[in-house]
């Protein structure tokens, strides 16, 4: 077994196997903003063009969408990592490995709440969840030692080109090694290595990577490797490559940060009124009044005080499709004002000019949304 394996040991113990439902989404952003004052990390997941799969084979869509709610389940990307809420408590009480009912316990101390639905301007509509993980730095120390432990088991079998390197992750696993660290609102995680032997395992990943995309690769591996390298170029991420150890930065520290994955172009609307039906609260018409009348958004304030930077626009949006005349004309003065910042300090990409004709307009923002969502958004 690979050294990199045990870490996937560790991962497949969490998710408690990877459950392919009738549900599936376009795509998915994750934001993070770490409040350290509070022991918190905040964890803002927008579950982008929900739709049916039309598989009938882990139940259909409707009652998939009622069981997730309900049962606070996380999903991540949708393929791989699922979180179900009801086989997670299961675990945790009932589990017969101690590393997986361990795990499981740890998982049931995440907070999680559902925000809201929204439509996005390509009429898709999707959901959005926030997971608080109180008690942060108790809840890295106990996750760091989880990892170690899953070295200690899995490394010292391990025979292959990579001994060193594996033997060094095992000495340090039982030196209470920190893998996981966050700092500000980075999260980090440091692998120790062996310099040529780690050169070696870049190269293998890199031509795994560059097979993967081959054209003998099946299209879906294509599509999903295509999907997995975008969605790491949609954040900041370095590489710091010390002599004896690696480490992996994702996110900057002064600043929350969002991973945008955008996993396939298929959408149909069967499940929109079911999603409706369990997630309740309409963001975009909630936002957009808070937006435009000053007043405390609530439980919905992180999506506009560090969520992407679309969650303070396609509300506006909705009111320059929907609103009367005086709320139109409102939602474009926002709308400007909102330009003129965003210019000044990011300015990519360019948010629209001012346009005299309200399509005109309207279609210029549209097409600001679809290029901050990033590429393979075709369509958006």
């Amino acid at each position: 077994m690979k050294p990199m394996k045990a870490t996937a040991t560790l991962l497949a113990v969490t998710t408690l196997l990877s459950l392919t439902g009738c549900v599936e989404l376009t795509g998915q952003r994750i934001s993070w903003f770490h409040d350290e004052a509070g022991d918190q990390l905040h964890i803002m997941l927008h579950y982008d063009g929900v739709h049916d799969s039309g598989s009938k084979k882990n139940g259909k869509g409707v009652e998939q969408i009622a069981t997730f709610v309900q049962d606070g389940s996380v999903l991540l990307l949708d393929w791989p990592f699922h979180l179900p809420g009801s086989a997670m408590k299961e675990a945790a009480e009932n589990a017969d490995e101690s590393m997986e009912r361990g795990v499981a316990q740890l998982f049931q101390k995440l907070q999680v709440r559902v925000l809201g639905h929204y439509r996005e301007p390509n009429g898709r509509m999707g959901a959005a969840q926030m997971i608080t993980i109180p008690n942060l730095k108790a809840f890295v120390a106990e996750l760091n030692q989880f990892i170690s432990r899953s070295y200690i088991e899995v490394l010292p079998d391990y025979r292959g080109p990579s001994q060193r390197t594996a033997q060094k992750m095992l000495a340090e696993a039982r030196n209470n090694w920190e893998w996981l660290t966050v700092d500000g609102h980075s999260i980090s995680f440091t692998l120790p290595v062996q310099p040529n032997e780690w050169r070696q395992i870049k190269g293998d990943y890199l031509g795994q990577i560059a097979k993967q995309l081959g054209r003998g690769s099946e299209p879906k591996e294509r599509r999903e490797m295509s999907a997995f390298l975008l969605a790491l170029a949609s954040a900041p991420i370095s590489l710091i490559d010390k002599k004896d150890r690696v480490t992996l930065v994702l996110g900057h520290q002064e600043q929350p940060s969002t991973l945008r994955a955008n996993v396939r172009r298929d959408y149909e609307t069967s499940l929109e009124e079911t999603l409706r039906q369990h997630v309740t609260v309409d963001i975009d018409e909630r936002l957009g009044e808070a937006l435009l009348s000053g007043s405390d958004p609530g439980a919905l304030a992180p999506l506009l005080t560090w969520g992407p930077p679309e969650e303070q626009v396609r509300p506006l949006l909705y009111v320059l499709e929907t609103g009367d005349a005086r709320r139109k004309e409102d939602a474009r003065k926002h709308l400007l004002r909102w330009a003129d910042q965003w210019n000044n300090q990011r300015g990519f990409p360019e948010a629209p000019e001012e346009w005299k004709t309200d399509p005109r307009f309207l279609t210029a923002w549209k097409k600001w949304y679809r290029d901050v969502r990033g590429p393979g958004r075709k369509g958006a």
